[in-house]
């Protein structure tokens, strides 16, 4: 049972170290790439700011974990007032992913743009956003203060503690395997040794 068990969690063990490395690799990509990696249309986002923490259905806070459903051409169309989504922005001069309510949509010769505004905010944000602008929306699923660990993840002690330290334990744990299965074959090999002596001399 004891073996039993040890096998067990040494699988369990495993599996966590591969899941921790799949997982830092996604949010390295989310933070490199111009376009959010997805699992199923669906991507995931830490939440940077407290622009959306209001009183409204949907609303999030800085540290939340949400998740956004990407849209294509006609999904961006059929965009509605209330909907939350996300677009690409430019804040202090870096392009990165912005989550606002939208608030108004306009139509002018059959291009499409949206007025967004977070929640928190007391007013509009001060440029429209196009068609081409925006990724995906809102699901209204959220993980409360999750994205406070992806961060970490993103991290360099997120990233030594994460990544560097299970591989490290992974390998000292095959290494210990190898050395192992070497003794137990000497083992096997002196016994047989000694057995071909003893036949030897009967």
């Amino acid at each position: 049972m004891f073996k039993k068990s040890l096998y067990i969690l040494r699988q369990v063990i495993i599996w966590v170290i591969i899941l921790v490395m799949a997982l830092f690799i996604l949010i390295s990509l989310s933070t490199k790439n111009s376009s959010l990696p997805q699992l199923f249309g669906t991507s995931m986002l830490t939440v940077q700011s407290n622009s959306m923490n209001g009183k409204e259905k949907g609303d999030f806070k800085k540290g939340d974990l949400i998740f956004i459903k990407q849209l294509n051409l006609q999904g961006k169309k059929d965009l509605k007032v209330g909907d939350i989504i996300t677009f690409n922005d430019i804040i202090e001069n870096k392009k990165v992913y912005n989550t606002h309510r939208i608030v108004k949509i306009d139509n002018v010769g059959g291009i499409l743009s949206f007025t967004t505004k977070g929640d928190a905010n007391s007013t509009q944000d001060t440029e429209k956003r196009l068609v081409s602008d925006i990724v995906g929306i809102y699901q209204n699923k959220k993980i409360s203060n999750a994205g406070s660990i992806f961060s970490f993840v993103q991290s360099k002690w997120g990233f030594f503690f994460c990544l560097v330290v299970p591989l490290f334990l992974f390998f000292l744990w095959r290494l210990f395997k190898l050395w192992a299965a070497i003794l137990q074959y000497k083992s096997l090999d002196d016994a047989s040794d000694i057995c071909s002596n003893i036949n030897k001399y009967n």
